[in-house]
């Protein structure tokens, strides 16, 4: 999936959903359940090459 794809998607979630998925990922990085940078975007790499 591209990333002009991907925005797309995002635009059409709705506002209640948008701000749920928001919510989640900041309580997820104060709960301390993060990942390197490196780790992330090699993840990322492998997910959408």
């Amino acid at each position: 999936m591209s990333h002009e794809a991907l925005v797309e998607q995002v635009k059409q979630l709705p506002e209640e959903e948008f701000n749920a998925d928001m919510k989640k990922g900041l309580d997820d990085i104060k709960a301390g359940c993060v990942k390197p940078v490196k780790e992330a975007f090699s993840d990322i790499k492998k997910r959408f090459a």
